[in-house]
């Protein structure tokens, strides 16, 4: 889809990715709500988990929980909120799956929601780095 900011971000050759192959791609979220909240994403388009075939579905959950693991090691996260959206409460129409740490005390200098800069995506990025 031309106008699909997941779309246009799945087939950049160049990214924060934390993870990418030919189905599916994570990135560390541009305004996180938690250091290291990372969005998953199907490259194919799809609006949402109830327009997404099964097999999508597993692929996603399971990067998912593969990012979790790796956001209690190297970020030290107490625990873990696992969520995507639907319909009227998604804010971009491309099913995706939101991975946020949860921390007992916020990380220092954390500021939740605010844009991250490329070089703390980056920091992001490297820090969750799945092979």
């Amino acid at each position: 889809m031309d106008d699909c900011i997941f779309c246009k971000l799945g087939a950049a050759e160049d990214g924060k990715f934390i993870y990418r192959d030919d189905y599916v791609f994570a990135i560390p979220d541009i305004f996180p709500s938690s250091k290291g909240h990372t969005l998953v994403i199907p490259r194919a388009h799809m609006a949402n988990i109830l327009d997404a075939p099964d097999d999508t579905v597993s692929k996603l959950f399971s990067l998912a929980k593969r990012i979790a693991l790796k956001q209690t090691s190297a970020l030290k996260a107490d625990g873990i909120k696992i969520s995507t959206n639907s319909g009227s409460a998604q804010d971009v129409f491309h099913f995706h799956i939101h991975v946020k740490p949860v921390y007992s005390k916020p990380p220092q200098g954390f500021e939740a929601n605010r844009a991250m800069t490329p070089s703390e995506q980056e920091e992001i990025a490297s820090l969750l780095k799945i092979q």
